[in-house]
């Protein structure tokens, strides 16, 4: 027995191959569907999809001089940085809890205020006491902290 059906060996090759396109218009849609980004309602700032900095942020790598990203680009590059490979969970909890505060508007004003922060926790061991400080810190400076869970659009 093979893979293709007895009544599909014998249909003709338009229809085989029309079952095979759908088959993969089909599966490009559930991959497209569970790879989607999650949706969430945009906070104060509004949602932002690049980050532009007052100067170049990935000092010694092939993107010396640029100064403004793609989200996804921007955090793909991050989390591709040795300490941040070498950060603790916590660390990295709330680094991508902090972007995601950034690109969707939440607490963060600027690209440059974002990269203060990560440079701060990404060499910190953070425990509930450390995240409630930072927390405090960045409510201080920026007049809002990092809000969690983020509230999805519907």
């Amino acid at each position: 027995m093979g893979i293709i059906p007895k009544r599909l060996k014998k249909s003709g090759p338009l229809v085989q191959w029309g079952i095979f396109f759908g088959s993969m218009v089909g599966l490009a849609a559930v991959v497209n569907h569970l790879t989607e980004e999650q949706q969430y309602v945009p906070g104060p700032y509004g949602e932002r999809k690049t980050l532009t900095f007052s100067s170049p942020p990935f000092g010694g790598q092939d993107l010396t001089h640029q100064r403004e990203f793609d989200f996804d680009k921007f955090r793909r590059m991050f989390t591709r940085l040795e300490s941040y490979k070498n950060a603790s969970e916590g660390s990295k909890k709330y680094i991508d809890r902090a972007l995601l505060n950034y690109r969707w508007g939440y607490t963060f004003p600027t690209a440059d205020s974002l990269m203060e922060i990560l440079s701060v926790v990404i060499g910190t061991t953070l425990n509930n006491r450390a995240f409630e400080q930072i927390n405090e810190a960045i409510e201080l400076l920026y007049g809002l902290a990092l809000v969690w869970p983020l509230q999805k659009a519907e």
